[in-house]
């Protein structure tokens, strides 16, 4: 049976990105939404009834508004992140990660952590991670740098293509 162990403590960058990964589909939408009803408003409360010459102040002042909205929500969501990542020391902690055909193990110095493959929802790589969803709100974190090499990577690969349907996996070519 082939076994994968890599080791390390997730830093607060990577936690940031994966949480702006983990809610980018809710920000886009939001924004989207927002624009949108910002459009209509903007056109609605045009006092002139040539829409075609107020056109363009509608729409600048609609993107300009939320672009102003998007960042306010990306500021919120990182100071949000921060915040998760200070107030849980699990997220802080050592970990080392043993992974094989039947389990995922996360061993801490608090206890172990054992995760069947039938419990995984998806999988995404970004660029220097892995991200494995246990569940659809919550997430193993495994940066490249756990890895003692680009063997024990690809080893983890095999074994999520043995294990997961191929529409749970999102791997993209590693550096």
């Amino acid at each position: 049976m082939e076994s994968v162990t890599c080791r390390g403590q997730v830093s607060k960058k990577e936690f940031m990105m994966f949480y702006l990964f983990h809610v980018r589909k809710r920000l886009a939408f939001q924004s989207f939404a927002f624009l949108l009803l910002l459009l209509i408003s903007f056109t609605y409360l045009s006092s002139s009834t040539d829409i075609v010459r107020n056109t363009f102040p509608v729409f600048s002042y609609s993107i300009v508004v939320a672009l102003l909205y998007s960042a306010a929500q990306l500021g919120l969501t990182a100071f949000s992140a921060h915040k998760d990542y200070e107030g849980d020391s699990y997220i802080r902690r050592d970990v080392t990660h043993v992974i094989n055909e039947e389990l995922l193990i996360q061993q801490s110095n608090k206890g172990d952590k054992l995760n069947n493959w039938d419990d995984v929802h998806e999988v995404f790589t970004r660029k220097d991670k892995y991200l494995i969803y246990i569940g659809p709100y919550r997430a193993v974190i495994l940066p490249f740098r756990f890895f003692a090499s680009t063997k024990d990577r690809q080893a983890l690969e095999n074994i999520m293509k043995q294990r997961l349907k191929k529409k749970q996996l999102h791997l993209k070519k590693a550096p």
